[in-house]
């Protein structure tokens, strides 16, 4: 169980978010958008509740701010989208005589993700030196 001390320090680390500046995804039909799940919160409106969202950074290390309409809020809950997951969201064509907007949305959870898919960073060779020991009159002279 965490202590006041660090419930407060995570509280005010929630309470300095600011995604004011961070642009909304705003799709046309065909559009889509992939990413890393970076956050989740709820919009802040005067006077009323305020619209769920989520940041997705894409691999080019740009931010956007998704609006979860009804459609992609029950796919992600449906999928149990976590922050750290892989999501992919599409708009398409809103059935005929419907008035919601249409979304198709895939989440994968990091242990999905094959290496072929996205291989760890290559870690560089390291050389160790080679050591050679002297004896000279009891005393070892050890050199690098």
């Amino acid at each position: 169980m965490k202590s006041i001390d660090e419930l407060e320090a995570l509280m005010e680390e929630e309470l300095d978010k600011d995604y004011t500046n961070i642009e909304s995804w705003k799709p046309e039909v065909g559009d889509k958008i992939m990413g890393v799940i970076v956050d989740k919160g709820v919009s802040q409106i005067a006077g009323g509740t305020g619209t769920p969202f989520i940041l997705v950074m894409t691999k080019d290390e740009k931010m956007y701010r998704v609006f979860c309409t009804t459609v992609i809020e029950q796919a992600l809950q449906r999928q149990k989208a976590e922050i750290g997951d892989f999501v992919g969201i599409k708009r398409i064509e809103t059935p005929l005589g419907k008035r919601y907007k249409n979304f198709v949305v895939r989440v994968k959870k990091p242990k999905e993700i094959s290496a072929e898919e996205f291989p760890p960073p290559e870690e560089e060779e390291v050389v160790q030196p080679k050591k050679s020991v002297k004896k000279s009159s009891g005393v070892q002279h050890i050199e690098v």
